[in-house]
């Protein structure tokens, strides 16, 4: 919203020059001229050309302001871009584990840094190879919790898993 108050603003602040800019020139034009008749063709050219130059210039400024803006949202692009060229090079070094036989999760528990008490407490699950396996329950009973787990995003504070019945 403050973008587009600034990029349309400046319209009547241009406006307002070049109509004083216009009533300039025909005064100057006047003077040098002598009478009206005489400035009239030049006074009517400066008006159209006047008229036909402020939307464009209007809209040069609307752009520049508008890159103005966006640069901080196309540099964070770019710097998310870059990390994600090095994830891609992270993946390629990683160890990909693909269970052939099971899951298994051995009296798992995991609290949050600076919580009292246990998000997941002694959690035992086997979950079968080339099965698809739903984690059901309320908001915040640990769901998402289990699987950053499973993943290795996050680190247990007790308890083991086995990926076909080898300690990762």
């Amino acid at each position: 919203a403050k973008a587009r108050i600034i990029d349309s603003s400046p319209k009547y602040f241009v406006e307002a020059i070049g109509f004083g800019g216009m009533l300039l020139a025909i005064l100057y034009l006047m003077k040098t001229n002598g009478e009206i008749s005489k400035a009239l063709p030049s006074i009517g050219l400066c008006a159209y050309a006047g008229y036909r130059l402020l939307p464009s210039l209007q809209l040069i400024y609307q752009s520049i302001s508008r890159l103005k803006y966006a640069g901080p949202s196309v540099e964070n692009l770019y710097n998310d871009f870059k990390r994600l060229k090095k994830t891609k090079q992270r993946e390629k070094n990683c160890n990909k584990i693909f269970p052939k036989r099971s899951i298994n999760i051995k009296d798992l528990n995991f609290r949050y840094l600076n919580k009292n008490s246990f998000s997941l407490k002694d959690i035992n699950l086997e979950i079968k190879a080339q099965n698809s396996t739903g984690f059901v329950g309320l908001t915040g009973s640990g769901k998402t919790t289990l699987i950053d787990i499973i993943l290795g995003l996050l680190q247990p504070d007790r308890g083991s898993i086995f990926i076909d019945k080898i300690y990762r």
